[in-house]
């Protein structure tokens, strides 16, 4: 494709994927509850703790790619994922200790009681009201630092062995009563996304961010990081929101691909592209590459990010926890999700090809597929992208 229409369709992309952002305002809201929140649960003194408690954001909103909630879907929020890590070794502590102190304190407060839903496996969930129209639901996760035994175990399993201090040993109540550990790495992951996301080539600077909201950034420092975006995030928020279009009101919407596997196979796959288009058109093609593992063949000339073990199950492993594997339920129910994901990966290819990448805007699918982000890209602008085979989940919407 000419260097032109690249340009200019990788500029379509941009202007669809700003759609998709959350606004500065919203963000700096989400910073300061969870602030507010580590605030308030850093007052009470947990027994042992060497040093309060520690919350950082994971996820999305740490890595600049949280992408605005469909209109009237079933979950019109926004997602915040915090760590609260509590400074007690873990020798010293157990982990229902660590998840009912946590819980407690919430039930403490008259402001985060009412906010606070039903125990889950690993997280507090607190619900915030809507404030103009945003809902915010606030995820804590309860942890410790994981044993220095643990992080010399998971430094020979990883090719980032530097990032592995950072590993944290979080709760999981099993079966409703009984509570373990496992182990995460949020921060570690963080850094090994930052390092291949190449912030050398934003698309909008905090220079341009700054002079936009004069009201809510004091200066040009005071602009977050996960606010200026790079092709590999625009290209991931973009490959979220057609993921969620896609498998809305469709039969396998509770097994769409988790955001944790398109962020991290996207950044495998990102070579530096320095427009949105060609990132976005590489990462697909390098999964669309890997449907011949459906098939239990080996596929040459790509490097493998996703992996069928001898026995049939699946592994997409966190880059800085080898133990972590993304895809360990992809084997259940014949393959369900497995077949789900590369099933999307062929419907993106097709609707790249069509241009009906520009129908996955801010309001929910009507049935004209008409979502108001922008008007579909003319038949001379279309890029070319070769389809492979007929889908085959997607009756419903094709």
């Amino acid at each position: 494709m000419p260097n032109d229409k690249i340009n200019e369709y990788s500029e379509q992309l941009i202007s669809l994927a700003r759609d998709l952002d959350i606004s500065p305002s919203d963000y700096q809201e989400a910073i300061r509850r969870y602030k507010t929140l580590g605030e308030y649960l850093n007052e009470t003194e947990y027994e042992g703790a060497e040093n309060g408690v520690i919350i950082y954001p994971q996820g999305s909103f740490e890595l600049g790619t949280v992408v605005r909630p469909i209109k009237d879907s079933e979950e019109p929020g926004y997602d915040v994922d915090l760590v609260c890590q509590i400074t007690i070794p873990k020798k010293s502590t157990s982990p229902e200790y660590i998840k009912n102190a946590i819980g407690y304190k919430l039930k403490e407060s008259l402001r985060y009681k009412r906010m606070l839903r039903e125990e889950g496996k690993r997280c507090w969930k607190l619900e915030y009201d809507k404030d103009n129209g945003i809902d915010f639901h606030m995820d804590v996760l309860p942890s410790v630092k994981e044993s220095r035994e643990k992080i010399n175990q998971l430094k020979e399993l990883t090719d980032f062995p530097n990032l592995v201090d950072t590993a944290i040993a979080l709760t999981n109540k099993e079966n409703g009563r009984t509570y373990t550990w496992s182990t995460s790495n949020p921060a570690g992951y963080s850094s090994w996304f930052k390092m291949i996301n190449n912030t050398s080539l934003p698309i909008k600077t905090k220079q341009e961010l700054y002079e936009n909201n004069l009201k809510i950034f004091a200066s040009v420092d005071d602009v977050p990081d996960q606010l200026v975006h790079t092709p590999l995030q625009r290209a991931i928020q973009i490959l979220k929101r057609h993921r969620d279009v896609r498998f809305s009101g469709h039969e396998y919407e509770k097994i769409k691909p988790i955001s944790m596997i398109i962020t991290t196979l996207s950044a495998h796959c990102y070579e530096n592209e320095d427009d949105v288009y060609s990132a976005l058109k590489n990462i697909i093609f390098k999964l669309a590459g890997h449907s011949l593992l459906l098939e239990g063949s080996d596929f040459q000339g790509l490097r493998q990010f996703i992996r069928r073990e001898t026995d049939g199950s699946w592994y997409i492993g966190n880059p800085v926890n080898a133990g972590e594997n993304f895809a360990d339920r992809w084997h259940e129910d014949d393959h369900i999700r497995a077949k789900a994901f590369f099933d999307w990966v062929e419907l993106l290819e097709k609707d790249i090809h069509d241009g009906r990448i520009f129908e996955i805007g801010y309001n929910k699918a009507d049935d004209s597929r008409k979502l108001g982000a922008l008007a579909v890209i003319t038949e001379q602008s279309k890029p070319h992208v070769e389809i492979k085979g007929k889908n085959k989940l997607w009756g419903k919407l094709s």
